[in-house]
């Protein structure tokens, strides 16, 4: 079985705020699903999430300067 991380863990390994996550979440940027009422995300989707970041080609876009 996979491991699911959850928004705090995302957090902690983003070393960005737990609202930071959920924004994410919410846009469509990071791909959740819910387990038992909770949010959790999977590893795979965290490193899409951080490639889309690096390339510009996600939803939310490249690095801002």
């Amino acid at each position: 079985m996979r491991k699911l991380l959850t928004v705090k863990g995302c957090a902690d390994e983003l070393q960005v705020s737990t609202k930071t996550i959920y924004r994410a979440v919410w846009s469509g940027a990071l791909v959740a699903h819910r387990v038992a009422g909770r949010l959790r995300i999977s590893p795979a989707a965290l490193e899409a999430y951080l490639q889309d970041r690096q390339t510009g080609s996600g939803p939310t876009g490249g690095d801002r300067v």
